[in-house]
């Protein structure tokens, strides 16, 4: 049976006939350090028919590209499961890769941690999680959301500042256009401040 992969910040794991269980404990296949997340939070199996997801009766539930998971679905290449405030993406079957990780690596929750294979979290895969967010984030609560994308933001940030890498007009583009939709969820401008500091960090890491 082919492996179907799922990519979680930067690295690819595959899933085939066993079960890959999602969740904070350790001895899940794909670790989570996120406190919305359950011990053991989900499930991933391959089946005849494809790549099968279960909620595991998680407390805050399971969403792909927005729905609740009301027991099994059957995923599809491009669907965004949100743990919490993890996204992972479900990629082609046997789709080859460079950052392929064994069924139980645990996926380092430092942004400089190395992870087992040796390929690092760039700066690049955490800005590809922001925007993953920010996109799926159409039926979800907006606050939690907001402040996972808030916190990954100024994650981001940090890191080009402790790297004294200026932001390059591309990604500054993009950061901005993450920054307009979250404020946008929020008519009252409960976020408008936060916005405007975001902006101005921007601008000191030289991004605009």
């Amino acid at each position: 049976m082919a492996a179907h992969w799922i990519r979680f910040k930067g690295t690819h794991f595959p899933v085939r006939r066993e079960e890959t269980v999602i969740g904070r404990s350790a001895y899940c296949s794909i670790v989570l350090s996120n406190e919305l997340a359950s011990r053991q939070h989900c499930a991933l199996k391959a089946a005849p028919e494809g790549l099968v997801l279960t909620d595991l009766g998680s407390r805050n539930g399971t969403y792909v590209n927005g729905e609740r998971v009301d027991g099994s679905r059957l995923l599809a290449a491009g669907d965004l499961i949100k743990v919490g405030t993890d996204l992972l993406e479900v990629l082609d079957a046997d789709v080859p890769t460079r950052k392929a990780a064994t069924q139980t690596s645990r996926v380092p929750t430092d942004e400089n941690e190395v992870y087992e294979d040796g390929t690092t979290r760039t700066n690049v895969d955490l800005l590809e999680f922001i925007e993953g967010l920010s996109n799926a984030a159409g039926s979800f609560p907006a606050d939690p959301t907001a402040t996972a994308i808030e916190h990954s933001l100024a994650s981001l940030l940090k890191r080009h500042t402790d790297q004294g890498e200026p932001i390059g007009k591309s990604q500054s583009t993009r950061i901005l256009a993450v920054i307009e939709r979250v404020d946008s969820w929020f008519p009252q401008g409960e976020r408008r401040a936060w916005a405007e500091r975001m902006r101005e960090q921007i601008r000191e890491v030289g991004g605009v």
